[in-house]
């Protein structure tokens, strides 16, 4: 049955990220040194509290400075911090087709840098109806609140509602709420599953 509303994740669905190219330029070039970096900034309790809004950009850096993560000025930082994204071209064609028969919807956790860094560059807000942001409304994914809150902003029932995420994870606890869900492995196979669904016509 064709779904009332889309909600749609943003990070390795529709920009695919790519934070070790990003960090290579805080460690010299080191590969090793540069995944090492992401994973203790990604798992860092400052990470959490920025993309959840407790932190804002300023504070986030500063954070990471105390932390010994990074030594950079905060100019700098924020050009690392955002240079991690390329668009994928066959998701966001995806996404204008299903726009223009069923409301879409971002459901992302992001944070006040990444989020205008990647609208301001690529044309995904034309497509949709709104946005739901962790950093805005205070929890992210996997937490059962920022489904609701998507859901609630949009005044759709969890039963008309599909969700489309990279993350296993976060699928799992869309279907949680009573959301159908669909792991997102690249723009040909959703096509199928969204086909299936009856969501790409009237």
């Amino acid at each position: 049955m064709a779904h009332t509303l889309l909600l749609w994740d943003l990070g390795n669905v529709l920009v695919r990220v790519d934070p070790v190219r990003a960090c290579l330029a805080a460690t010299g070039g080191d590969w090793r040194a540069a995944a090492t970096l992401v994973d203790a900034v990604v798992d860092s309790p400052a990470h959490d509290a920025f993309e959840s809004g407790r932190l804002d950009a300023p504070g986030f850096h500063r954070a990471l400075l105390e932390a010994g993560l990074i030594h950079l000025d905060y100019p700098a930082f924020a050009h690392l911090w955002t240079d991690m994204f390329t668009l994928d071209e066959a998701a966001l064609a995806l996404l204008a087709t299903v726009a223009r028969h069923r409301r879409c919807w971002l459901l992302s956790n992001t944070d006040p840098l990444h989020y205008p860094w990647i609208t301001g560059r690529w044309p995904i807000g034309d497509h949709l109806a709104g946005a739901t942001l962790s950093f805005q409304v205070g929890a992210r994914k996997p937490d059962a609140a920022i489904f609701r809150a998507a859901l609630a902003a949009a005044g759709v029932a969890p039963a008309a509602a599909a969700f489309i995420d990279d993350r296993p994870a976060h699928i799992d606890a869309a279907r949680a709420l009573g959301i159908d869900a669909v792991v997102y492995t690249g723009a040909p196979e959703l096509k199928q599953w969204l086909e299936a669904a009856g969501d790409l016509s009237e």
